[in-house]
């Protein structure tokens, strides 16, 4: 099993200093919250680094996801998929292939660019940034 030793640096303005926070333990808790979403019939569809936020909790970190603007449902309430046809690609480097084709969401959309996002912690870039489109 890949187990990367990776930190993510948090700035803490309540506590004097950097602490650093495990990456794997970010990206499970992101995924936990992408799994909530999902069971309650909603995709996420806006996967960006700026959507994530920590609490500056000197014993503990929770993670706060903010801007549910492009979040739509993709079950009805008897639990029926519902094709999600609005585009939301806006150019971002976190959008899955199918936002960048306009094509129908779903849950592994969200999966896939969650997947962009790790790689963009991991690695400071993704092997896309600057391409003219």
């Amino acid at each position: 099993m890949f187990e990367p030793n990776v930190n993510i640096m948090v700035m803490d303005k309540n506590v004097s200093g950097i602490r650093s926070v495990a990456f794997d333990k970010v990206l499970v808790d992101i995924l936990k919250i992408l799994e909530i979403l999902h069971e309650c019939g909603y995709l996420y569809r806006n996967m960006s680094p700026e959507h994530f936020m920590l609490t500056a909790d000197a014993e503990e970190y929770k993670l706060v996801v903010i801007d549910f603007k492009l979040a739509r449902r993709y079950t009805d309430i008897k639990g029926n998929h519902i094709d999600v046809q609005e585009t939301v690609y806006r150019g971002g480097d976190f959008g899955s292939n199918s936002q960048l084709r306009h094509m129908p969401e779903g849950r592994k959309d969200d999966l896939e660019s969650l997947g962009y996002l790790a790689l963009f912690l991991l690695s400071g870039e993704l092997p896309w940034q600057g391409m003219s489109r």
